[in-house]
C-alpha cells in the first residue's frame, strides 16, 4: 500500500515525507499497537513486519520492545511465551483504552480538515 505517490516528488520532496512519515507513526506507536493487536496476537517481530508493510517506516527493536514493555508494564497488553517467541495481546485494559485513543485520535483528525485541500488551506487563519 503506497501512503504517498512520490513518484511525482522530487528526491528532496520524497526524503521529507518519508521523515514525515516516520514521526507521525513513532508518534502515534502506542495506538498503533493496541489498535493492531486487537485483531490478533503478534510477536515483536510481527508487530515490526506488519508496521513495515503497512507504513513503509522500519521500526528498530530498539524503538519498538520498551514500548512493548512500557504497555506491557501499564497492564494494556500482555506477553505470552511461546517457544522461543513472545507473543503480545490486548487486555481487557488495553481494549477500553485503544476505544479511548482511537476517538480522540478521530476528534483531532475532524478538527484539522481544513488541511484536505490546499484551497481549504489557503483561506484558514489562526485566531488570535
Amino acid at each position: 500500500m503506497r501512503l504517498v505517490n512520490i513518484m511525482n516528488s522530487s528526491p528532496n520532496e520524497w526524503r521529507v515525507i518519508k521523515k514525515a512519515r516516520g514521526k507521525y507513526v513513532k508518534g502515534l506507536l502506542d495506538l498503533l499497537i493496541l489498535t493492531i493487536l486487537r485483531e490478533r496476537e503478534m510477536s515483536g517481530y510481527d508487530l515490526i513486519s506488519y508496521i513495515h508493510r503497512t507504513f513503509e517506516v522500519l521500526l528498530s527493536p530498539g524503538t519498538l520492545y520498551p514500548m512493548l514493555n512500557n504497555l506491557e508494564h501499564m497492564g494494556l497488553i500482555e506477553g505470552i511465551e511461546q517457544g522461543r517467541k513472545k507473543l503480545y495481546r490486548l487486555t481487557s485494559k488495553g481494549e477500553v483504552l485503544c476505544r479511548s485513543l482511537s476517538s480522540e485520535y478521530l476528534n483531532i483528525i475532524s478538527r484539522t480538515a481544513f488541511l484536505k485541500t490546499n484551497e481549504e488551506a489557503k483561506t484558514f487563519t489562526p485566531e488570535e
